[in-house]
Formats: C-alpha cells, structure tokens, sequence
C-alpha cells in the first residue's frame, strides 16, 4: 500500500487572497524577462493594437496572469504526477521507522492510552494455558515471546492511531506552504522558458535555481509524507499530556451527566 498525503487547500478567504495573486509571479518572471530581452515587442504589441497606456497595462497585467496560471496549472498536475512516482518506487521496496515502536512500550503512556481506549480495544496479553505436553513446554518460551511481539505491535499501531487522532484538526502541511512551493516550482519552468528566448539569461546561476525550484516543488507531497512516516508529529511528552487531558475531559463529561440524571431518579 502506497501511503498518500492529500492536501485541502479549501476556500479562499479574503485574508488568503495572495492566493490568487501567485500566477502573478511565474507569469512575470516570463513576461517581464521576455519584454527586458525584447524591447520592441511592447512597442509593436500597442502599434498592432492601438493601446493607450492605461490599456497596454491592463493587457500586459492579464497576458502575465495567464502565463502564470498556465504554468502554475502545469506545475501543480508535474507535482502530482512526480510524487506520485516518487512514492510509487519509494515505499514500495522501503519502509521508513519510527521511534513509536520504542515509545509505545513506556508505561506510563500505556495507562493513559487504555484508560482512553477502554477495555475493548486496548491491546491485551493472552492468558497462558498450561501446558499439557512436553512440546508444549518446551515451544512456550517461543509463543510468549511470539505473544508479546503482537502485544508490542499493536500498542504501536495505537500509538500512531491516536497520535493522529488527536492531531485530527491540524493538516500535515498547511495550505499556505503547499501554494508557496508549487508558486516556487512554477517560478522554476518560468525561468527555464525564459533561457529559450533570452541568450542573456542563460548562466549557471539561473539554470541552478530553477532547478532547485523544480526540483523540491515536483517532489513537496513525497518530501511531506516521507516526513510524517518518519517522524513523530508530537514528542512523547505532550503526546501523554494531550491523551490525558482527553481522558480527563471524558470522565468530567461522564461525572455531569451522572450528577444530573442522580436527583431525577
């Protein structure tokens, strides 16, 4: 199974509004390179059409919102498209690790997770049958070691599981980070479209920064979910502290509705 991070970039606010605004970079980056290697265009662009000067601006402003808009269109479908690869050859043959399976064995973190969890699902030891065999005696050792290994794991695969339970709310990437690297990713091909029509602008510095636009804006969703199966979203302390106060939470809810029900009865 493939992991996957999905991004919900949902509406735009007013207080979002650069949102919009951000075709407005790669699209200027072109344009603004196209007119510096070419100045006559924009002379004979106003000639052919007859402009005013308020309307050439007008025009120039909405020629670089649909540059831009293509070529942020274009880089968010690359993005998609490498990462999707990326994870594909990726975590197929290789699976990052956490500190979970160590953190998940502390003690005190147990308490306070099956306190949360309830007796149906926190994970329990099962009781050891005596043996009636001498096999069977000699293979216990093996099945209790083999028992506590499943004991083990499924205590880590709850301490992920609530781990994003309570992170529930928070995105692993903000929407504001995703639209600011697939803006820089954009920026890169405008860049890389500007060294076709302007000789002036092809050297080593430019070709290198748009590389690394590209580059790391091609590949942000992989980078990002390499990062959450690799690190813990909360260190163990406040990831203790957030599940107690839940559970605290919960039996003051339990205690109200106790009292209240009491003096009706």
């Amino acid at each position: 199974m493939i992991p996957q991070v999905h991004f919900n970039f949902g509406p735009t606010s007013f207080d979002r509004f650069y949102q919009l605004s951000l075709p407005l970079i790669p699209g200027g980056v072109f344009t603004g390179g196209l007119l510096l290697a070419h100045p006559t265009l924009g002379l004979f662009l106003r000639d052919a059409l007859g402009l005013s000067q308020y309307a050439e601006l007008v025009a120039l402003t909405f020629a670089t919102y649909v540059v831009g808009f293509v070529l942020f269109a274009s880089s968010s479908i690359l993005t998609g498209i490498a990462s999707g690869i990326a994870q594909g050859l990726v975590f197929r043959s290789w699976t990052p690790k956490r500190w979970s399976w160590l953190l998940s064995q502390c003690t005190v973190w147990r308490k306070v997770a099956a306190r949360f969890l309830g007796e149906e699902l926190a994970p329990t030891l099962p009781e050891n049958q005596p043996a009636s065999s001498v096999m069977e005696k000699i293979m216990a050792p093996m099945k209790d070691l083999a028992d506590k290994q499943k004991y083990d794991a499924l205590w880590e695969e709850w301490y992920r599981i609530l781990q994003d339970y309570l992170l529930r709310d928070v995105p692993v990437t903000s929407n504001d980070m995703a639209f600011i690297w697939i803006g820089l990713h954009a920026t890169g091909w405008a860049g890389v479209a500007l060294c076709f029509v302007n000789p002036s602008a092809r050297h080593w510095p430019v070709y290198t920064l748009a590389s690394v636009f590209i580059l790391f804006g091609a590949l942000f969703p992989f980078l990002a979910a390499l990062s959450y199966l690799s690190t813990e979203r909360l260190s163990y302390w406040d990831f203790t502290a957030r599940l107690l106060a839940e559970v605290r939470t919960r039996e003051m809810q339990k205690s109200k509705v106790k009292d209240q029900e009491e003096p009706q009865s």
